[in-house]
């Protein structure tokens, strides 16, 4: 299987990935996030044979629970197709776009993980804040961050 990764505009096939994989059942409106396409906003797809299989998103956002840092990210929306999934996709999107965010100068990005991607961001050093909690409509959480 061929694989790249690499930065793309928040468009139509990208956003129905995005709902098809985070947002299944809820309308399509929900896969449009407040600053999709502000510049400060960083979108990444893993591509085979140029068919999405994999994205991340990441928003300039501070998050007053952690240390405030001069140029944070939150990470959102990170999925990989079902078909895909434990053949390292998540790592090798994680590994590009957090390369990329690392030569903008960003000091640190944080994200809402969900209860069963918890593993996956420890082992790629994320370190968790506080407790599990419930973002309703979408399940138990975790606040973990990642120096960069």
């Amino acid at each position: 299987m061929s694989l790249a990764v690499k930065p793309v505009e928040a468009d139509k096939l990208f956003i129905d990935f995005r709902h098809k994989w985070l947002r299944p059942g809820k309308p399509r409106k929900t896969s449009f996030f407040k600053g999709d396409s502000a510049d400060s906003t960083y979108h990444f797809a893993a591509l085979s044979n140029e068919k999405i299989i994999g994205i991340v998103s990441y928003f300039n956002k501070l998050n007053p629970l952690l240390e405030e840092k001069k140029l944070s990210y939150q990470l959102r929306s990170m999925a990989v197709d079902q078909s895909y999934r434990h053949q390292y996709i998540g790592h090798q999107i994680l590994n590009v776009s957090l390369a990329f965010l690392k030569s903008k100068k960003i000091d640190f990005i944080w994200c809402n993980a969900r209860k069963e991607s918890y593993l996956f961001y420890q082992k790629q050093g994320f370190l968790s804040v506080g407790d599990y909690f419930v973002i309703p409509d979408v399940g138990q959480h975790l606040l973990m961050y990642k120096n960069l």
